[in-house]
């Protein structure tokens, strides 16, 4: 959570954010985006060491014995930012937006709505970083990361029909 905050500070990207890698929060080594491959080893690297740092603490018999991280991957962050901000009102056609998803099925929508949406995601936006910045964040964002994901209602065609 602190590095979150510490990095609320960051211009929103612009036209210039390829060429301008302290726009990004995740810079890769060559201001490009990272990929979640390398979120995903990061992550690992970091999960672990919070189970070793929780283990040596009980060999050592610390008064407090800090919580390991449960393992989750790059992409779980973004199921759940996806979920809070349902959660928090969020219109779904602009969650999708900012989760860089495509246009709904519809033709229509597909093809001649060019939209950037660009004040809906701002506000969304806005939402969040309130929500990160808020007290109830962290409990809020364990329990989601918890969840387990919600089961599909669509069935499977079989060959019986």
């Amino acid at each position: 959570l602190a590095e979150i905050k510490q990095h609320a500070s960051l211009k929103p990207a612009g036209e210039d954010a390829p060429t301008d890698p302290p726009n990004r929060l995740f810079p890769g080594a060559d201001g490009e985006v990272t990929r979640f491959r390398t979120l995903n080893r990061a992550l690992r690297r970091w999960i672990e060491k919070t189970a070793k740092d929780a283990e040596k603490a009980k060999r050592e018999g610390a008064a407090v014995i800090p919580d390991p991280v449960a393992p989750f991957v790059a992409r779980d962050l973004r199921r759940t930012v996806k979920t809070l901000m349902g959660d928090m009102g969020i219109p779904k056609h602009v969650r999708d937006q900012l989760m860089n998803h495509a246009q709904s099925a519809d033709v229509a929508s597909r093809h001649y709505d060019r939209a950037l949406y660009l004040p809906e995601k701002r506000a969304a936006l806005e939402m969040w970083a309130a929500w990160i910045a808020s007290d109830k964040t962290i409990r809020d964002f364990r329990a989601a990361l918890e969840a387990p994901p919600a089961k599909s209602k669509t069935r499977r065609k079989t060959a019986k029909g």
